[in-house]
Order: C-alpha cells, then structure tokens, then sequence
C-alpha cells in the first residue's frame, strides 16, 4: 500500500542551485541558496506543536505494564534522505509492538509522512521539535547552546542534536528510543523497563580503557527508561560540563554513556539492565557487510536472531553504499516484520500524461558539511503505480548526470522495472529506488519513462566536488568541472 499525499502548502520547495564563483564561502552560498525543502514552523508554532502534542500523545510512561509505551525516533535529515530500510524499520515496530505510540522528532519529515501507517490503524505520527522548549528547566542546555550555535558549519552537529534530544524526550516522557535502522523482531514483555545493550568492543579494537570490565561497551541506538529517571538527569547534568568540540562526532554518544554508567552503577544507575550484546546487536558491525551478501550462512544467521534478538542494527550509516542482496541474511530480516499491505512512505502526485504512475516533481540532496569518505550523496525517487493501470507496466528510470540505485542493485546510469496485476503492481526494486550524486556538478534531472511518454524529476542538490566523494566507481567518476 503506498498513499500519494499533497505536498504542505506552507513548506516552501527547493531553487534551481545557482552557479557561483569559486570562494572560500561557496558552501555557504550553495548552502543558502540549495539546501533543502522543509517545512517552515516558527519557533513559537513548533515549540507549541510539540508540548500539545506530546504531552498528548506521549504520556509520561512508567513501567511496562502499562497499556502503551513511547517509541522515540529522530529524523534531522531531509524527507527525501528517508529510504526503504527505514520504511521496514517502522513496519517492524508497529507490527511487533501493538501498543506502540511512535513520535518521529523532526523538523524535515511533513506531518502526514506515515498517513500510510496512520490508515493502517497505526499509532505514528510526526512531533516538530524545538529544542529549547522541549530542554526548558533540564540541565544541559549550556552545551546544547553552542552545538545550536555551530550548526551551520559543524559536521556532526545533526547527530549532537539527535544524541541530546533522546536523553531529553526519554527523561521527559519515559519509553523506548530507537535509532531508525534499529530493525525489531519482538514484543516487549520480555524486556524490563530499563534498560540498554552493550557491545563488545574487543571485536573493534584490541583493548578498550573505558569500558565496562575492558571490554564492553553502552550503546545508545536502543534505550529503555521510565520517565523522569535519575540516570538520565545525571546524563544531562554532565553534558553541562563538558567543553564543546565540534570535530567529535560522538561526543554524547557511547562512549559517554558507558563512562557515566560506570560511576553511577551503585546510585542513579542502580537499577538499570545491561542486556546481552544478543538482544540488539547479534551481528557486529565489522560483520554486517558479510550477511549482506547471499551466502550458505544466511538461514543459520537468521534463525539465531529471530530465535534471540530482539532487534537487529543495520549500521546504515556505514553501510549504506553496499547492496543487500536477495537471500542474504539482512534481506531476509527486512521481511520478517513486513505487514500483509505492504507499507510504503510515498509522496508524490499523479501527473496528467501517465495518469496511473504517482511521481515526484522534485527530489532534494541535502547540503552536508564535510561527507565522510565513504559516503555518497543520495535521495530517494518514489514512484509509484496506481491499482487501475494495464495489466503490466514497464518503467525506464534514466539519470542524466549522477546514478541510479536500489536496495539490491549498485550504481547504474538506467534501470528498467517491470510491475504486474499479479503482483498489485508491487516492486521492492522500484520502491527502493535512490538517486545518487557523482560530484562534479549541481542540480540533475531523473526522466522516467512509461508506455512511450517521458517525465522529468528535477533533483535538487548542492554543486558538490568529485574529489570529495571517493566511493564513487572509477566507471562513473566525471571530470569536473560540470556547472
């Protein structure tokens, strides 16, 4: 089931990226002048939005037998950086989870983003977030200051605000956080009701100070906690005294966690749990590239974690440039949880040539300080058949500067899909489908062409140097400059 949704008529749509000389601050000016579409909320709509609607819809959870939990995701990317894995990430949740209430914290994702769950009878829904609201009277905010003071040249400040605002919500509200490539494969009622899973980081490095007995050490991709827990206080209290550093990306992040845990273990930490690496992480991240790949220790990988787990970390972030290909263990876990109507995050519209095909007018590659070396710009293109189309529809997608790709399938200038009655018209190819940047230009346009007739998809972007992107293949790296 995918929903073609309109677009927010107050959210404003991403420019043509002009040409701009070469300068020292011609990031900024790409920045400003392409960054992104995003839904304009005043601080004073936003912070209003978000304590009406949590304190609604969020309820100060407590204990697990309780009638509902909080489920806390966060989302600072642009809507269109939001893919199918994290499409079977919620579907995992709300299936496995039938008293969830998942509020997305976000300032990029619309409102109506999961009306397809929505319809579904599912509890999801998007909270606009205004961190100085939602910090009001909590420790922290001096730190929290001037990572909101750097945004807009720090690389890592998305992922300081997205560490903070976890131990935030959670001590305010209380609930389960999870990342969004968190995959989960099981109720709660196992699970007390704090709680958080350790690492082992001998599997990483050859020794660790810091850790928990030398060895282990306290992730915060998936938390578990009551609200208004004294552990979590003591966190924000200590994000106060730390001094600032931009070039940390995970400054509140493990390493933190696990540092506090360890001096407050017999006092504010008391009765939190440490669960087993098993629960959350059977599959190590410097394993992970391994179960992406179709191999004979698939079926035995995924009987032990659906066996065990409860949940299992994709490491999107590291992995994103690696297909899962059908028949690896993590493609087979990506179905576990699917619903019987095929959930998809869509937005798009029904044009007036191709009548059946939901397209977007545009796609948005969101402006990024300093991209990681291995990481390569994308966005998603939804597409999207209608019901009442012929009885089988083939779909020509072209990229005419930058590269195409899906979940299964690496970098290619053109894909076909072909959809049929007999499938509802269903492709998990085309549902993935991502637009990639190869640098050395700005702005692109994606055709698409069905039964004959050809629309464009204009791709809204940074102008983005060739030289920065190191993963892109030898085969498709372009000679720059292309303005």
């Amino acid at each position: 089931m995918a929903v073609a949704l309109r677009i927010q008529e107050n959210c404003i749509f991403p420019r043509m990226c002009l040409r701009v000389p070469s300068s020292a601050h011609s990031d900024i000016l790409h920045r400003t002048r392409c960054n992104d579409y995003r839904c304009q909320v005043s601080p004073l709509v936003a912070s209003r939005v978000l304590l009406d609607r949590l304190a609604s819809a969020a309820q100060p959870w407590t204990a697990r037998e309780q009638s509902f939990v909080n489920i806390f995701m966060v989302w600072t990317t642009h809507r269109d950086s939001w893919g199918s894995v994290n499409d079977r990430v919620m579907e995992s949740v709300v299936v496995s989870i039938p008293n969830a209430r998942v509020r997305v914290l976000s300032n990029s994702l619309p409102i109506e983003f999961f009306s397809a769950f929505v319809l579904l009878g599912y509890d999801v829904t998007v909270v606009p977030y205004d961190i100085s609201s939602l910090a009001d009277s909590l420790p922290g905010t001096t730190w929290l200051r001037s990572v909101l003071q750097s945004t807009n040249r720090a690389p890592h400040a998305l992922t300081h605000i997205a560490d903070f605002l976890r131990l935030a919500v959670l001590y305010r509200f209380g609930g389960m956080y999870l990342d969004t490539d968190a995959l989960w494969l099981a109720d709660l009622s196992e699970l007390p009701t704090n709680f958080i899973g350790k690492i082992d980081f001998l599997k990483l490095e050859p020794s660790c100070d810091w850790c928990i007995e030398k060895r282990w050490y306290l992730a915060n991709g998936v938390l578990s906690f009551r609200a208004f827990h004294p552990f979590l206080l003591h966190l924000l209290g200590a994000i106060d005294k730390m001094e600032f550093d931009e070039q940390s990306r995970t400054a509140i992040g493990p390493k933190f966690v696990t540092t506090h845990f360890i001096q407050t273990e017999t006092t504010t930490a008391r009765d939190v749990m440490i669960l087993p690496e098993h629960k959350f992480y059977p599959i190590p991240g410097p394993d992970v590239p391994k179960y992406m790949t179709a191999s004979e220790m698939a079926n035995a990988m995924v009987s032990s974690v659906i066996q065990a787990s409860h949940s299992v970390h994709i490491f999107l972030y590291t992995y994103k440039n690696i297909p899962i290909e059908p028949g690896c263990a993590f493609h087979t876990l990506l179905g576990v949880r699917r619903t019987p109507s095929l959930v998809t995050v869509c937005q798009c519209r029904y044009r007036q040539r191709t009548t059946y095909i939901c397209l977007p007018d545009n796609a948005v590659i969101e402006y990024q300080p300093s991209p990681n070396d291995w990481w390569l710009p994308f966005c998603r293109i939804c597409i999207h058949v209608q019901a009442r189309a012929p009885d089988a529809v083939t779909i020509n997608v072209a990229a005419r500067a930058g590269a195409l790709r899906t979940m299964s399938q690496t970098l290619a200038k053109a894909l076909t899909f072909r959809l049929t009655q007999a499938n509802a018209f269903r492709c998990e190819q085309l549902e993935s489908l991502e637009y990639v940047h190869l640098g050395g230009y700005c702005n692109d346009v994606v055709s698409v062409m069905v039964g004959g007739v050809v629309e464009d998809i204009t791709i809204s972007a940074p102008c983005i140097s060739a030289k920065k992107l190191l993963s892109v293949p030898d085969t498709l790296r372009r000679q720059e400059p292309v303005l």
